[in-house]
């Protein structure tokens, strides 16, 4: 019998985090306390372009691009962006990144009903937990740039039975793009006979265009650029269902 494992992005596919990033971002960039109240226009803003972002470290640059480009097109903004982000993680970046991570930790830790309060299961996820549970446990995995312990809690109060040897995180993924990280794991596990991705990033979607045997879904919910021409929650529950 034919084997599929199912691999689930976190962050926009499951979680609707826009609200934690935007927060913990403000503070590990200008120093703002994550309790201090939004700002609207600038949140409307980091919310259009939170589609670039695949790595934490990298709201630095898209904090970055904001404060220094919010009155250019959006054309302008995602070109700045992405001229900036392929020269990769600098040292400004990185204390960036320790900033923001520690303070998540922290809150997760010392205020975790806040914490908790900033992030929501996407209405994709409601629909997912019942195949979820009767399906076997080897059926899913999580890949996603977010840390395992914080997925961990958000399923352990969300009420979703995941196998946490099946989630990989940041740490699994340093210096792999989803694809890569993939390809390598269905070369080491040969009673995988298919796999299938379901992100919101059409650079992870690309990343995996060469794989054999793997159906990348893009989907039409999530951080995306423009939802057309991708797949609708239907669309991707029918074919989790044919396979698992």
């Amino acid at each position: 019998m034919s084997k599929t494992l199912i691999f689930l992005d976190f962050d926009g596919v499951l979680c609707d985090s826009v609200k934690e990033a935007y927060l913990l971002t403000r503070f590990a960039y200008k120093n703002i306390d994550v309790k201090q109240p939004i700002n609207n226009q600038d949140y409307q803003m980091f919310q259009n372009y939170r589609f670039l972002v695949a790595n934490s470290w990298q709201y630095c640059i898209l904090a970055d691009v904001l404060e220094n480009y919010s009155y250019q097109d959006a054309d302008f903004i995602e070109t700045r962006y992405r001229y900036i982000a392929a020269d990769g993680k600098t040292a400004q970046c990185d204390e960036f990144n320790k900033k923001f991570l520690a303070k998540r930790k922290e809150l997760m830790e010392q205020d975790f009903e806040f914490w908790n309060s900033l992030e929501t299961p996407t209405n994709f996820l409601q629909k997912l937990k019942n195949i979820i549970a009767q399906a076997d446990e080897s059926s899913f995995a999580i890949l996603s740039t977010k840390n395992k312990d914080a997925i961990i809690k958000k399923f352990n109060f969300w009420g979703v039975d995941f196998d946490p040897n099946l989630i990989f995180d940041k740490k699994d993924l340093e210096n792999l793009s989803k694809g890569e990280f993939i390809k390598r794991y269905l070369d080491s596990h040969s009673d995988i006979d298919e796999a299938i991705l379901i992100d919101d990033n059409e650079d992870n979607i690309n990343s995996c265009a060469n794989i054999k045997n793997l159906k990348a879904c893009l989907t039409s919910w999530g951080y995306l650029k423009s939802p057309e021409g991708k797949m609708s929650e239907d669309d991707v529950l029918k074919i989790i269902k044919e396979n698992v």
